[in-house]
């Protein structure tokens, strides 16, 4: 098995990944309101519904983008402008957002399998997120040179920064810990806006530049 990303580059994208999943956004507050409504195991069952489906996110957009890198090279870089329009865009959303309040849910019953189906539903239906990972990737991965040990390692990281952020929400609000406090989460927030904002820059110039 083979490796074309370099250690530097897998730390800047798995600092990013972590970044995005300790964003205030509605996800976390689903992933909170069942912790604290039902138990620290349903708030861990929903963030492996949320982290499944970012994992989906991550195969189409990698796949789709390598394919697009190897055999439309106009189609591949017209997505990379979309993508980082996007990031900008989300940046600039997040910057002017105030940070949400109210729970996701309310029910008052709830089994393991219905809240890991709740996070998967909630997260697949949200088709905005590929955009976000078509802007995301080619920041970071030389499409055309990626091999399967990178699939497999971004995947990896993927599982760990996802899944690992929101299984610390699901345990924060069981807990009632600091990672809830208001002015946490508007650093977070205002951090992952600023980070979004460099990302989609960065990328629309470089594709720019290469494509002279």
């Amino acid at each position: 098995m083979t490796f074309q990303l370099t250690f530097d580059i897998w730390l800047a994208m798995g600092a990013v990944l972590l970044i995005m999943a300790l964003m205030p956004s509605l996800s976390v507050l689903l992933v909170t309101s069942r912790s604290s409504l039902f138990g620290m195991r349903h708030g861990l069952a929903t963030a492996a519904g949320i982290v499944s489906a970012d994992l989906l996110f991550t195969l189409v957009a990698l796949f789709g983008l390598k394919w697009l890198a190897d055999h439309f090279e106009l189609g591949f870089r017209l997505l990379t402008y979309l993508g980082g329009g996007y990031l900008i865009w989300l940046g600039v959303q997040l910057l002017r957002r105030p940070p949400e309040q109210k729970p996701v849910t309310q029910t008052t019953h709830a089994t393991l399998t219905a809240s890991f189906g709740l996070g998967l539903l909630f997260t697949l239906g949200d088709q905005k997120a590929i955009l976000f990972y078509f802007g995301f990737f080619p920041a970071f991965v030389p499409m055309e040179q990626l091999e399967t040990g990178d699939i497999l390692l971004i995947l990896f990281l993927t599982l760990v920064t996802v899944g690992g952020a929101k299984a610390l929400y699901a345990v924060s609000a069981a807990r009632a810990t600091i990672l809830l406090r208001p002015r946490r989460q508007d650093l977070i927030r205002r951090t992952a806006a600023s980070v979004f904002l460099l990302i989609g820059v960065y990328l629309i110039i470089a594709t720019t530049l290469e494509w002279r």
